[in-house]
């Protein structure tokens, strides 16, 4: 069964490495640091006050990455605010 799920979880996280290395290149880094990929997440640090901005458009790149937006796939993405680790922020687009 693990073995069955490995090409999949491969996928996703090769998927999540093109929109953070896209995000890395897109934004200034004293705005907008790419801190880490775990499995399907990417963690950023936003240093500005125009936060929602870069929320939009990291969406944007993350529901279409780069090499896969001409394919017609488009990948459902969720997001979470916080002011410091494990402090949620409740925002919506």
């Amino acid at each position: 069964r693990e073995a069955g799920n490995m090409p999949f979880q491969g996928t996703g996280g090769m998927i999540c490495v093109l929109s953070a290395v896209q995000i890395h290149n897109e934004f200034d880094p004293k705005e907008l640091k790419v801190l880490n990929t775990i499995h399907d997440e990417i963690g950023m640090e936003v240093t500005t006050v125009d936060t929602m901005k870069y929320i939009n458009r990291c969406v944007e790149i993350m529901e279409k990455p780069l090499y896969l937006e001409d394919r017609g796939i488009k990948f459902d993405v969720e997001w979470t605010l916080m002011s410091r680790w494990g402090t949620k922020l409740d925002i919506t687009l």
